[in-house]
C-alpha cells in the first residue's frame, strides 16, 4: 500500500474512546491513498491549520496504545500533513 495520500474528510475528537483519553483532542481523517484506497486514520504531529480537506499526508509509525494488563506498547500507522 502507498504511504501517502490526501485527506478526504476529517473531524476533531474531544471525547475519545477508552484508552485514548491522553491523546484528546485529536484528528481522525479519511485518507485517499495514492492508489485510490481509502483508510480511516489518526492525523498526528500537524498544526491545526494544516489539517484540512485536500491536504497531502504521509504515513508514520506511532505508539497507538499501551496494553493495561501486560504493559506492552502497541504501534501502528498514523498520518502526518506534509
Amino acid at each position: 500500500m502507498p504511504k501517502a495520500g490526501k485527506i478526504v474528510t476529517y473531524t476533531q475528537l474531544h471525547e475519545p474512546l477508552p484508552g485514548f483519553e491522553a491523546q484528546a483532542p485529536f484528528y481522525l481523517a479519511v485518507v485517499r491513498l495514492d492508489n485510490g484506497a481509502q483508510v480511516l486514520t489518526q492525523v498526528v504531529d500537524s498544526p491545526d491549520e494544516a489539517v484540512k480537506t485536500g491536504a497531502r499526508v504521509r504515513a508514520t509509525v506511532r505508539r497507538a496504545r499501551v496494553d493495561g494488563d501486560s504493559g506492552q506498547i502497541l504501534y501502528g500507522y498514523k498520518f502526518v500533513v506534509e
